[in-house]
């Protein structure tokens, strides 16, 4: 768009989101809408509601409405390859979060180290559980992430599945990442078991929530190691209720506030601050990576004096004389 020295036209960044059911997302759009509005310019957020093709049709509509940059977090990273060509066919900046589209040429690439999730939640378990019958949880098959996170999983087990100390007794993605999968999924290797399930590999805390259902109703809560990631609410209760082991925060705020900087600064025709690449399959995309922080009962009042959540929301459901002091 024209500027010139009198008249300077709001720079128009869209922004679209795959579904907003998981409150790490909600965070980010917060955070996103507060700063756009502190920086002066407009927001144009799409929520998909979990629908590819409503999110292709939203992406279309903000090319052909012509934004100075989109940033988008992808239902299905493989059909939203086209949107980036149309975009970068409109000369508009093309930013991805969270779920790398691959394959194709994007401008910039947003979010974390998609490398070091798996790792981190595998590392977690096998140190404190290096034997015992293991349940892999992973999200849905659209996801490019989950791969990546399995991949890192397996590559942390390998020695303990080879040498027969880690068994594998389910190994399920949950389709569109619900939790009455996850549930199911449960349940299955629950019976299939006797109930003797050491350790869930839970891909993320919303799927930990039809975990957590199944493991009540054996009256294994708090008995079985569960992952997460998100670093939600309900989760950060569950860690200090006893019900589930640990989490992966994601700085939403950190996130969502570089989302902004990055479109700004594309739409300017500058070059944003970036602190990484990432490769894509096509190039090596200009990244900017935001810390990852494990979470666990040791250091959940660490995070809580850092502002990310509330004490009296963290020990909502535990008892006060069992509370730890509020820092």
């Amino acid at each position: 768009k024209e500027e010139t020295s009198d008249s300077r036209e709001k720079i128009t960044i869209g922004v679209l989101f795959d579904f907003l059911s998981v409150e790490s997302r909600v965070r980010q759009r917060d955070t996103m809408m507060a700063y756009a509005e502190e920086m002066g310019v407009e927001l144009v957020f799409q929520n998909a509601n979990g629908d590819e093709k409503v999110q292709l049709q939203q992406g279309e509509n903000l090319i052909a409405q012509n934004v100075d940059a989109i940033a988008i977090l992808a239902q299905n990273s493989e059909a939203c390859i086209s949107l980036a060509k149309q975009a970068k066919e409109a000369g508009i900046p093309f930013i991805v979060t969270d779920r790398l589209i691959e394959n194709t040429d994007i401008d910039y690439y947003v979010g974390y180290d998609n490398n070091a999730i798996g790792p981190i939640q595998a590392n977690w378990v096998y140190e404190r559980c290096p034997k015992g019958n293991y349940v892999l949880l992973s999200g849905a098959s659209t996801d490019p992430n989950c791969k990546i996170w399995h991949d890192g999983w397996i590559e942390v087990l390998r020695e303990g599945i080879d040498s027969g100390d880690v068994n594998v007794v389910l190994d399920e993605k949950c389709d569109n990442w619900d939790p009455n999968n996850a549930l199911k999924h449960m349940e299955n290797a629950l019976t299939a078991t006797n109930d003797q399930i050491d350790v869930v590999l839970c891909m993320n805390d919303g799927l930990g929530l039809g975990v957590n259902q199944a493991l009540e109703a054996a009256g294994l809560q708090g008995a079985v190691l569960m992952t997460g990631l998100d670093g939600e609410s309900v989760a950060f209760q569950r860690i200090a209720e006893g019900k589930q082991s640990m989490t992966i925060l994601i700085n939403d705020t950190a996130t969502g506030r570089a989302i902004i900087d990055t479109a700004i600064a594309a739409a300017k025709g500058e070059e944003p601050a970036v602190n990484d690449v990432i490769d894509n399959g096509f190039k090596e995309v200009p990244a900017v990576l935001v810390d990852l922080i494990p979470v666990d009962k040791d250091n959940l009042l660490d995070i809580i004096k850092e502002g990310y959540v509330d004490y009296d929301v963290v020990y909502e459901n535990v008892p006060e004389a069992d509370r730890p002091a509020r820092p």
